[in-house]
Order: structure tokens, then sequence, then C-alpha cells
């Protein structure tokens, strides 16, 4: 998809789930991206439409916003987030 969307250059560094051992909710995913990009995880932003996401980001200890999408995750869960946004957009505006 980045490529097909010519957006493949705008990331320094890219992980996938086959390499770590455990995926979500476990935060090796995000514990190995923030390996990759040699950051402190105060430096780092996850940004998670999913519950299993948003519990491995709380987990790895790296704030975490949501982006829901189809399916909004439970209250219980939203309480690791840092905030909730509808739209991606709402992101953007942070910056």
């Amino acid at each position: 998809m980045l490529e097909a969307d010519n957006i493949w250059n705008l990331f320094d560094t890219y992980n996938f789930g086959t390499e770590v051992a455990s995926g979500k909710p476990a935060p090796d995913i995000f514990l190995e991206a923030q390996n990759k990009a040699k950051l402190k995880k105060e430096e780092l932003l996850i940004l998670e439409d999913s519950q299993a996401g948003i519990l491995a980001a709380h987990q790895a200890q790296i704030p975490v916003i949501c982006i829901f999408d189809v399916k909004k995750p439970k209250a219980e869960i939203l309480v690791y987030t840092a905030a909730v946004y509808p739209r991606l957009d709402y992101v953007i505006k942070l910056s």
C-alpha cells in the first residue's frame, strides 16, 4: 500500500509483525520500532485504531492516541490513551 500510494519514502524506518516474537497486545512491535528509531519513549507517539494496539502501546509505556476506525475501543481500554480522535487530521493539528 505504501508503494502504491507513493509514500514509502516518507518514513525513516519500518517494522513488521514478522520481525517480533509476539503480536499485539504484546508490546514487541512498538519496542522494536523504538529500537530502530533510536529514540526515547517520551519522543514517540503511537497512533492506533484497535484495542490490541492500545494495550500494546500501554504495555510498551509509549504514549498512544486512538484514531478509531469502524469500531471504537471500549472505555476501559481508552483510559490508556492520551487522546481519542475520530479522524487522522485531528493529529495533524497537534503539530
